[in-house]
């Protein structure tokens, strides 16, 4: 917007905290000039030769008016000639600069006038504060401060964070919202259950999730992994079957290659792995395995029942079933092909501190040539818990 060139006012903005402001345009009187404040006139202004001087408070950023306002009724003008008076300059004077002085009022009120309206229609403000206005009603009425102030809450202000990405988890929060209860807080969001606690570490402070929650707030951003499985691993490798896990010809307590791992979110580097050994390392924590296993049978024997399980250094087995808990055979080759099928196998498990932690499966219904493992097996890794 083209600013406006104007006569007898000067409308700005405070560039400090001061009280004293340049002001050089012509009165007849020093009564004609009047100061505003963010819209609200200061009665007590000094006004010197080429100064205004306010009386009332003046902070950076505020909205400042200082304008001439000519007397401009017969009852205030300023020369009354009378009938044999002698005639003076002075008073020819003070009447010009009068009706000159109107005149520029007048025009300056104009142009502040038309300037709320561009030069494509659409209205402008002017960077002024627009006043006096009633809360809106319909969808496309314009917003009140009032009415933005309230907005989601029962009277009081918008929360404002005041904490941010704090390792607990917790967001701080300050107004009206500092001092709600938890169950003011689930009424608020229309929760049902009590699945907030009832009170958080401090004032102002949103609890977190409770123990049932799966992911707590906490652990909103979770360490996340992939583990692929060396693909086309052949069950039938090993001579162990029925009840008894597949092991190492060599005796080791793993048996099933992995490949490197990949990580989707891991900063503290909680997940590691190793080739070399077909081990993998995890951080203390609570920890969501989804193993997803596909399985090809190309024997005359069902893979009647997989199951995996992962073995630490110490050689504890925790079991992993297969998702649901139901048998999930492979059928065998019936003459038309290989049979394919993927299984899931999912379960958690909680370690107090680091572990270095192996694969291993078996099939309850024994082993047979042609039932192996195929490439796209893998195991997601996911930190639930500290």
């Amino acid at each position: 917007m083209t600013a406006l060139t104007l006569i007898s006012r000067a409308r700005f903005t405070a560039p400090s905290a001061s009280k004293v402001f340049a002001f050089t345009v012509p009165y007849l009187s020093s009564t004609h000039i009047e100061g505003y404040i963010n819209g609200v006139q200061d009665p007590a202004i000094t006004v010197g030769a080429t100064t205004v001087t306010f009386n009332d408070t003046v902070a950076t950023s505020d909205h400042i008016l200082i304008k001439r306002v000519t007397p401009r009724t017969l009852a205030t003008q300023l020369v009354d000639f009378t009938n044999g008076a002698p005639a003076v300059e002075s008073d020819f004077d003070t009447l010009q600069a009068q009706l000159l002085y109107l005149i520029q009022e007048t025009q300056d009120d104009a142009l502040e006038s038309a300037a709320n309206k561009e030069a494509d229609g659409n209205l402008t403000a002017g960077s002024r504060i627009i006043e006096d206005l009633v809360d809106g009603v319909s969808a496309q009425d314009a917003v009140t401060k009032a009415q933005l102030d309230n907005v989601q809450t029962t009277g009081g202000n918008l929360p404002s964070v005041t904490g941010s990405d704090n390792d607990s988890g917790v967001a701080v929060v300050a107004g009206a919202w500092a001092t709600r209860t938890a169950a003011q807080m689930r009424a608020h969001f229309a929760l049902l259950s009590a699945s907030l606690l009832d009170a958080g570490a401090s004032a102002g402070e949103v609890p977190i999730l409770d123990a049932n929650a799966l992911v707590p707030i906490d652990n909103a951003r979770q360490v996340k992994g992939f583990i692929e499985l060396d693909g086309d691993f052949l069950i039938d490798q090993d001579s162990d079957s029925g009840a008894a896990w597949l092991t190492e010809s060599t005796g080791s307590n793993y048996r099933v290659d992995i490949a490197a791992h990949t990580s989707v979110y891991d900063p503290d580097g909680l997940i590691t792995s190793d080739g070399a050994t077909n081990s993998f390392t995890l951080g203390a924590g609570v920890w969501l395995f989804e193993v997803d296993i596909a399985f090809v049978n190309d024997s005359a024997i069902s893979i009647i029942q997989p199951e995996w399980a992962i073995t630490d250094t110490d050689g504890t087995t925790v079991h992993f079933g297969p998702f649901g808990g139901a048998t999930q055979p492979i059928a065998p080759n019936s003459g038309v092909g290989y049979t394919y099928r993927t299984v899931r196998f999912v379960s958690t498990l909680d370690l107090s501190g680091s572990a270095t932690l192996f694969w291993r499966m078996r099939n309850e219904g024994g082993v047979a040539t042609g039932q192996a493992l195929t490439e796209g097996s893998r195991i997601t890794l996911t930190r639930i818990g500290a």
